[in-house]
Order: C-alpha cells, then sequence, then structure tokens
C-alpha cells in the first residue's frame, strides 16, 4: 500500500522550493526530497541527487512553472452553481485576485471544497498523476499516494 502523505506537506515542500530546484516524492515512504545545484536534501540529511533523479522509486512533484493558479479557480468557479460561479469569477481578474477569491470563498462557505493556495491545488496534482485519499490522522487535511 503507498504511503499516506498531507497535502499540505506537499504544497509546503512546494512553496518553499526554489525555482532552480526540483522536488521528489519518494514512493514507498512518502518522504519529500529536494535537488538543487548539485545537492539532495531528505529528511535524513544528504543523498546523492543521481539516486533520486534516476529512480522509478522517486516521483518529481510538478514545479511552480508547471502549475496554472488562474486556470485553477476558474475551473473550479465554473463547476460551482450559478450564483456561486458569477460571484467567485468576479473575483480573480486583476490585483488581489486571490485574496478576493479566498475572500469569497469563506464568504459562501465553500472553502473547505477548493484547495487553492497561491501555486498549489489537489485538482492539478490529480491531473499530474496522484490522486485524493483520506488522511488516517485525526487532522482534517487532504492527503495523496502516489499511484
Amino acid at each position: 500500500m503507498p504511503p499516506i502523505v498531507k497535502l499540505q506537506d506537499v504544497i509546503e515542500a512546494l512553496d518553499l522550493q526554489p525555482r532552480e530546484s526540483q522536488s521528489y516524492l519518494h514512493r514507498e515512504s512518502g518522504a519529500i526530497v529536494l535537488v538543487s545545484d548539485g545537492m539532495a536534501i531528505g529528511p535524513d540529511g544528504e543523498m546523492d541527487p543521481e539516486d533520486v533523479e534516476e529512480s522509478d522509486e522517486f516521483l518529481p512533484l510538478p514545479t511552480a512553472f508547471e502549475i496554472d493558479e488562474w486556470s485553477m479557480m476558474r475551473d473550479f468557479a465554473r463547476e460551482r452553481p450559478a450564483s456561486q460561479a458569477d460571484e467567485l469569477l468576479d473575483t480573480i481578474s486583476g490585483r488581489g485576485a486571490f485574496r478576493m477569491f479566498r475572500a469569497a470563498l469563506k464568504r459562501l462557505r465553500i472553502e473547505d471544497q477548493c484547495i487553492v493556495s497561491t501555486r498549489k491545488d489537489s485538482r492539478q496534482l490529480r491531473e499530474d498523476g496522484w490522486k485524493d485519499t483520506e488522511s488516517s490522522t485525526s487532522d482534517r487535511g487532504s492527503a495523496l499516494s502516489g499511484q
């Protein structure tokens, strides 16, 4: 059985990922490894970056360049009932779009139905080869498991 990985852990790893680097998920342990500048850093310290980059045991996570936040917000809004969709779509243009979008989610009381951070979304991760699973922990966060 694949490990359960909290979506929030993946989001945090990607948010902290420098532009010139790549994050990977170890398929068996669920550990996230950052490869940058010829080094690989995992939860147990340094690793050989070639072992990570060339191994089928590690799944590359999407980079900031591969994720289109506005499209994710627009797609989520279009899936909502018309009254909610109109309000959400009105928020995603111009400056402050993320702040206004999150405020609208809260006002509509649907914030738990949409996981959009400034750069990540569970729907985009699923399209990149992930699937949502229920977390076995007591916290309410979504979890991911590699396929």
